[in-house]
């Protein structure tokens, strides 16, 4: 958490979001999480 009280990502996080999207997994794309609550809601 930064001084303004806001998450950043770490360099741990962003290589892993870097390396699934590389092996075209598309695991941190905000409508994958969208489409996961809407789920979750039925």
């Amino acid at each position: 958490m930064n001084s303004e009280r806001r998450f950043e990502p770490e360099k741990l996080g962003l290589g892993l979001c870097e390396g699934y999207d590389k092996m075209g997994h598309a695991l941190s794309k905000p409508h994958l999480r969208a489409e996961l609550e809407n789920q979750l809601k039925a």
